[in-house]
C-alpha cells in the first residue's frame, strides 16, 4: 500500500505468473505469464509482457507493452497495447489496446484504499473476441480489439478497494461494469475479483476473479499465481 504508482527512476520489476482459467463446460485454459517493468525519468514506466499458451494449442498467446504516467500522486494513466495470436480459434492474428488509469486514493489512512481494478500485477490484454473477453480489460477505461473478424471495442468503470490486512499482507476486492460493442454481439459484464498481496523481497499476489456476463448463465473462472520483484 505504501509503494508508489509507478517506479521510481532506473528501478526495475520483473514479475512471472501461472494462470488457470475454466468454465463449466469442460473448456481449461493454462498459461503462463513472464515480463518486467522499469521506471524511466519524467515519472514514466514502461514494460514489457509475454504471455505463453500451455494448453490447449502449446504456442505463443500474446505480447503486450504498457506506459504508465504518474499523473498525481493517487493518479497514473496507463496505455498499453498488444498482438495475440488467434490460431487458436482458426484467425489470424490480432492486435488490442486500451487506456486506463491506476488509483489509490486513503479512505482510511494506511489502513484502506480505493484502487481501479487491480493494484498491481497487472497481465497483458488479449484477444476480445473469446466469449469471456472481460479477464483480459477489465482495467481499461476504453478498449479496441481488430483482427480478421472484424473491429470490437469496450467501455468499463473498474473499482477496488485494497485493506491492509497486517505489515506486509493486504487483500483487495475488485468489481466493475464493461459494456462491449462492435463486431461480436454486445454484451454486458460485471467482473469480480479478488487479491491476497503479500510483500517482501519477492512479492506474492494470489487472484480470483469471474467475469459475470449478464447476457449468459454460464459460469467461466480465473485463477492466478504471481511473482514480482524489485531491483
Amino acid at each position: 500500500m505504501e509503494r508508489a504508482l509507478v517506479l521510481p527512476e532506473h528501478v526495475v520489476q520483473i514479475h512471472t505468473a501461472y494462470d488457470l482459467r475454466f468454465d463449466d463446460v469442460g473448456t481449461t485454459v493454462h498459461q503462463v505469464l513472464l515480463g518486467f517493468e522499469v521506471g524511466v525519468p519524467g515519472g514514466l514506466q514502461l514494460g514489457l509482457s509475454l504471455v505463453q499458451r500451455v494448453t490447449p494449442n502449446l504456442g505463443f498467446d500474446r505480447l503486450a507493452v504498457r506506459a504508465a504516467y504518474l499523473a498525481h500522486d493517487q493518479i497514473a494513466v496507463r496505455v498499453d497495447g498488444g498482438v495475440y495470436d488467434t490460431k487458436i480459434y482458426g484467425q489470424t492474428p490480432g492486435f488490442s489496446g486500451g487506456m486506463g488509469v491506476s488509483l489509490r486514493i486513503p479512505l482510511i489512512s494506511d489502513l484502506i484504499v480505493l484502487t481501479s481494478g487491480r493494484f498491481t500485477g497487472l497481465p497483458p490484454i488479449g484477444p476480445r473476441f473469446s466469449p469471456w473477453p472481460s479477464f483480459s480489460f477489465a482495467d481499461d477505461l476504453i478498449t479496441v480489439d481488430v483482427n480478421a473478424l472484424g473491429l470490437t471495442g469496450s467501455v468499463g468503470v473498474p473499482i477496488g478497494v485494497l485493506v491492509q490486512l497486517a505489515p506486509g499482507v493486504a487483500a483487495g476486492l475488485r468489481v466493475g461494469y464493461r459494456h462491449t460493442f462492435g463486431a461480436y454481439a454486445t454484451a454486458d459484464y460485471v467482473p469480480v475479483g479478488v487479491d491476497l498481496l503479500a510483500s517482501g523481497a519477492i512479492d506474492v499476489i494470489v487472484s480470483a476473479e469471474m467475469p459475470r456476463k449478464l447476457q449468459s448463465a454460464a459460469a467461466v473462472y480465473e485463477g492466478r499465481v504471481l511473482l514480482q520483484a524489485r531491483y
